[in-house]
């Protein structure tokens, strides 16, 4: 994980593609999800946009959220993009085969 940027995520990762969503922030800035990962397990939680966004520049944020007990076979990368119009959109990532 501490090799992992938003430069080369898609190098040692990929996107769990029914983990993808659209949020937009709530009245205080935050951001609600769940997730459910199709090989088994699910999550969710709450995050500031100012917390991933601090300069408010769309893109990637390099704050990634990750959960493991195995090593890299469990391995869960949370990733958060800020649109242009102030949604951002959640991707649950895991390690390529």
């Amino acid at each position: 994980m501490a090799k992992l940027t938003i430069d080369n995520i898609d190098e040692y990762a990929e996107p769990v593609e029914s983990t993808r969503q659209i949020l937009t922030p709530d009245k205080d800035g935050l951001i609600n999800y769940e997730y459910v990962i199709p090989s088994g397990g699910s999550g969710n939680g709450c995050v500031a946009v100012d917390d991933l966004f601090p300069d408010g520049v769309a893109g990637m944020s390099d704050r990634f959220g990750w959960a493991s007990s195995e090593g890299l076979s469990d391995l869960w990368i949370e990733t958060y993009t800020l649109n242009e119009d102030g949604t951002v959109t959640f991707v649950i990532y895991v390690p390529k085969s």
